[in-house]
C-alpha cells in the first residue's frame, strides 16, 4: 500500500504529463492561420512563401510581364529588320542596273588609236587559225589592236586601233570586223598604200588580211573602212 509521500509524487507527475500535451498542441497550432478569404498563411516560422487569393506568387508575374517586354522588343526588331531588308534589296536592284548598263555599254564596238608601240612593228602573212579558235582568241585577249600595213610593217602615221567591245563577227569567209565606221586619214607628207591589216592580240600578230587591192591614200585624205576588215579562215 502506498504511503502518503508516493501518492504525492505521482500526482505531480501526472500533471507535469498533461501540461506538456497541452503546451504541445498550443505551438503545433500557433505556426499557421487562416485568413478571412480563406487564403492560408504562415508566419516566418513557417518557411513558405505568401500565397495570394489568384494563386500565382510574385515570381510569376515577374517573368510574365519580362515576357511581355520580350515580345515587343521582338516586334521592333522584326519591323527594322523588314526595313533593312527593303532597304537591300533596293540596293541589289540599283547595282544590277548599273552592271546592266556597263555591260551594255563595254559591249559596244568602238575602237580607238593605240598608244602602245612606239616603234614601226612588221607583219607577215601568216596563216590565219580556224573561225571558232580566232573568235576564242580574240575574247581571251587583254589588247586587241587592228594595224594598217603596207604589207611588211605598219605604216608610219597611221596609228594601230585598239577594239574594244562586241566588234567581231563570224563571216562566210572567216572573222569580220563589224564597226559601224573605221575612220582614217592619210598622214602625208606623201601618198600611202595600204595593203592589208594585221591582227595583234596582247602584242603579238594572231592573223593576216590582205586586200584584193592596194588602197593609194593622199595627205589629208579621210575614208571610211568599216566592212572592209575580214580576216578570212584558213
Amino acid at each position: 500500500m502506498a504511503s502518503g509521500s508516493e501518492k504525492l509524487d505521482q500526482q505531480d507527475a501526472g500533471e507535469g504529463v498533461a501540461a506538456g500535451a497541452a503546451s504541445g498542441d498550443a505551438g503545433g497550432n500557433a505556426g499557421t492561420e487562416t485568413g478571412g478569404d480563406g487564403s492560408a498563411e504562415t508566419n516566418a516560422e513557417g518557411g513558405v512563401g505568401e500565397v495570394t487569393g489568384d494563386g500565382a506568387t510574385p515570381a510569376a508575374i515577374d517573368w510574365q510581364a519580362r515576357a511581355a517586354d520580350l515580345e515587343a522588343e521582338l516586334s521592333t526588331v522584326s519591323a527594322q529588320l523588314a526595313s533593312v531588308s527593303d532597304e537591300l534589296a533596293d540596293a541589289i536592284a540599283k547595282r544590277d542596273a548599273l552592271q546592266a548598263a556597263a555591260d551594255a555599254a563595254a559591249a559596244v564596238p568602238r575602237s580607238r588609236a593605240s598608244t602602245g608601240s612606239v616603234k614601226l612593228r612588221k607583219v607577215a602573212d601568216v596563216d590565219n587559225p580556224s573561225t571558232e579558235d580566232l573568235m576564242a582568241a580574240i575574247a581571251a585577249a587583254g589588247t586587241v589592236e587592228l594595224l594598217f600595213t603596207d604589207g611588211a610593217r605598219e605604216i608610219s602615221g597611221m596609228p594601230a586601233r585598239v577594239i574594244e567591245g562586241a566588234a567581231w563577227q563570224v563571216s562566210i569567209i572567216g572573222v569580220a570586223l563589224a564597226l559601224p565606221q573605221l575612220i582614217v586619214t592619210g598622214p602625208g607628207p606623201q601618198i600611202i598604200e595600204l595593203k592589208g591589216y594585221a591582227l595583234f592580240l596582247d602584242g603579238k600578230q594572231a592573223a593576216w588580211a590582205a586586200r584584193p587591192d592596194v588602197l593609194r591614200i593622199a595627205p589629208g585624205a579621210t575614208m571610211n573602212l568599216a566592212g572592209d576588215v575580214v580576216f578570212a579562215a584558213a
